[in-house]
Parts: structure tokens; sequence; C-alpha cells
């Protein structure tokens, strides 16, 4: 999967789940795109200016999840300081057990109990 039809995905992954598009995620990748690059890192960050104010809640969450399960370029994903829980990280379990390119993934300072971290382990 291209970062054309990665973004595609999440688009429509995104309205199937009745949820608002995360705006830096979209941008990374039309950046990727204009570069016709590959979408290799994502910055998510909570804590940044961008996401400070509207961190990622857990239907966009599940919605970006589901988007790059089956891509083949993203290798890092940085998702520390938004409102990830035990259900989120259910989904992010979920995302490494179908996407064999993604090699880090930062969930610092989320909310992940025991329950979330046995589905991520």
């Amino acid at each position: 999967m291209g970062t054309v039809a990665l973004k595609e995905a999440y688009e429509a992954k995104s309205k199937d789940f009745m949820c608002e598009l995360v705006a830096p995620a979209i941008t990374q990748m039309q950046e990727a795109i204009d570069a016709e690059g590959a979408l290799l890192s994502m910055d998510l960050r909570g804590n940044s200016k961008e996401l400070f104010n509207s961190r990622i809640q857990f239907m966009q969450l599940f919605a970006l999840t589901e988007a790059l399960a089956e891509d083949k370029d993203i290798e890092a994903i940085d998702l520390s300081f938004n409102f990830i829980d035990d259900a989120g990280a259910a989904s992010l379990g979920n995302l490494l057990q179908r996407n064999t390119s993604l090699k880090y993934l930062n969930l610092a300072g989320n909310n992940i109990g025991r329950e979330g971290a046995a589905k991520l382990a």
C-alpha cells in the first residue's frame, strides 16, 4: 500500500467510524505524497503544538490503526501523551500483529493499564 492508498483508507475509515480526521496525520501523509516518497514515520505526540488541545481519541486511533494495518512502509509512530487507554492499546496490539514494517511505537504518557499492556505484548 502506498501513501496515497493509505491516506484514502484513513479518510474512508474515519468516515465509516464517524470520527474527525487527525489533522497532523493527514498533513504528514500529504507531505509524503507531495515529495513522492513513502511515509516512514508519524509524529502524533499529544503534547505537540498541533495536537495539544485535540489529543487523539479512541475512534480516531481505531480508524488510523485500521488504515495502517496493511501499510508496508510505516516504521515508526509516536503516539505519546494522547488519551490512549486499554481499548486503544488493544487496537494497537492488533496493528502490531498485522503490520510487519512497524518497528517503533512510543506510547509514553498515555492511560494504558495492565490489561492494555497485555494486549500490546
